[in-house]
């Protein structure tokens, strides 16, 4: 590139020439990262901004073979439209608005279901016992609830069989346990007995010590005296 360089040079042209320094680079480095680090968190602030405001949970059931099923789940806001305080709801997958749901199946929970010309419906479940007994179903009667509650009693007699642990487990470490307590109350009795047998001799040693700190203290001339000097 030197040659070139010169060779241009002396022809008149000038290439303008670019410095890439160490610091340059950590700075591009860091800026990198720090547009990265902003990204990230501007990501995760936008989707709990949107979880916030999209705080309705929408279930959406359709006819599926004949059977009503559950088929989609979304999520939902409600908006206000007009200066009259009325309010529309948006969908967020399916973008679609609706009227604002009155029936709830729980806290911002709304249940619809699809009709076959594609209109949602927002309904919920009524009284069961009611409607039982408006189309006159009968129950059970108690014969057959017996009848079943035997059945049943039967059946787990028969095929749930109580393992020997699960029938003897409890009592057999309540054995355990009152023989290892029995094992260390012996351990510790015998201790005691030993440290109370040896109890009068150290009274007797703790006497004797007594007895000579008090001869000192009567005739100071017992205590030894070193004269180095």
């Amino acid at each position: 590139m030197a040659p070139i360089q010169d060779a241009l040079s002396q022809a008149g042209v000038t290439i303008p020439s670019f410095q890439f320094s160490f610091i340059t680079g950590e700075f591009m480095i860091y800026a990198l990262f720090g547009i990265l680090g902003a990204m990230l968190v501007g990501g995760i602030f936008i989707f709990l901004y949107l979880q916030l405001l999209f705080n309705k949970k929408i279930l959406l059931f359709r006819k599926i073979g004949n059977i009503v099923l559950p088929a989609a789940a979304d999520r939902a806001k409600f908006e206000r439209i007009g200066l009259a305080g009325d309010y529309w709801m948006k969908t967020k997958k399916f973008k679609k608005y609706l009227p604002r749901p009155k029936l709830q199946m729980g806290k911002n929970v709304y249940w619809y279901f699809e009709r076959e010309d594609g209109e949602w419906i927002n309904f919920t479940i009524g009284d069961i016992d009611e409607m039982m007994k408006q189309a006159d179903i009968k129950y059970i009667d108690e014969d057959m609830r017996l009848q079943r509650l035997g059945i049943q009693r039967n059946l787990k007699d028969r095929f749930d069989k109580i393992s020997w642990w699960s029938k003897y487990g409890n009592a057999l470490m309540g054995v355990v346990f009152m023989i290892i307590v029995t094992i260390c109350l012996v351990i510790l009795f015998n201790n005691i007995k030993e440290l109370v047998s040896a109890l009068p001799k150290l009274a007797n040693a703790l006497q004797g010590v007594a007895d000579a700190m008090r001869d000192v203290a009567r005739e100071p001339s017992l205590i030894p005296i070193n004269n180095t000097g």
